[in-house]
């Protein structure tokens, strides 16, 4: 009897640009900073903090109810308007609140912190209309999805140039991320309210990431004993400047 040749597995291929080169570059060393600066660091931050897809990046608010951080800055909890609705998400299975940890270092703020990130950049655009987060530092309009896809890839481009990034492939940086710290594909599963496992585990699982210095998808660079950074209730219980935008 003759044995029919199995269908490999598809493997997710690992983004060509460097996140460490990225990250590097948001630290903005020596850059007076302004809105332009403040927004590309809150953006691309809380995409890794939160492994959200650009459509819930975009739904993100100000208002106190969906966006809350800690008096102490140890830890924002943060949701999409509760007006969107995420792939695979329906009315009555929601997808949780997200607790996103501070980055600290020697017990002040790590300049790649996630949580003080959002607070710089809510201070320095304070003028604007709590129903969105992100805003068009020239034109103050909202950010959209496609404008936030946009973004993200300039941020790459900006920090380690040639390379034809995919704003989606930050989300698989971060789901990758939070997997090699925890070894749990449910939790990952739940969190980024995948259906199932192997869409993660096909499509955005990369193998060959190394250790980072940042927070992705709710976990710290270093997994403290505890519960850290789950989501709370809902599904998943259990240099230069840059162009400026």
């Amino acid at each position: 009897m003759g044995i029919r040749a199995g269908t490999a597995p598809h493997r997710a291929q690992t983004p060509s640009w460097s996140l460490h080169r990225v990250l590097s570059y948001l630290t903005f060393e020596g850059v007076p900073l302004e809105v332009c600066h403040l927004l590309q660091k809150a953006l691309f931050l809380l995409a890794l903090a939160t492994g959200y897809r650009a459509s819930q990046l975009a739904a993100l608010t100000r208002h106190t109810a969906f966006s809350s951080v800690t008096p102490n800055l140890t830890s924002l909890t943060i949701s999409p308007s509760p007006a969107f609705l995420a792939k695979n998400e329906q009315a009555d299975d929601r997808i949780g609140p997200l607790a996103v940890p501070s980055f600290l270092r020697d017990g002040n703020f790590h300049p790649l912190c996630p949580v003080h990130a959002f607070v710089a950049y809510v201070e320095a655009s304070r003028g604007a209309s709590p129903d969105h987060l992100f805003y068009n530092s020239r034109s103050g309009n909202p950010l959209f999805p496609r404008s936030i896809a946009r973004l993200l890839c300039r941020v790459i481009e900006n920090g380690d140039p040639g390379h034809a990034p995919r704003a989606h492939s930050v989300r698989g940086v971060a789901t990758s991320l939070a997997f090699l710290r925890t070894h749990s594909v449910e939790r990952v599963r739940d969190l980024g309210g995948w259906a199932s496992t192997s869409s993660f585990r096909t499509r955005y699982l990369f193998h060959s990431l190394s250790p980072t210095p940042c927070v992705a998808m709710g976990t710290p660079p270093s997994i403290p004993q505890g519960p850290r950074g789950r989501h709370m209730g809902g599904r998943g219980r259990p240099k230069r400047k840059g162009r400026v935008i």
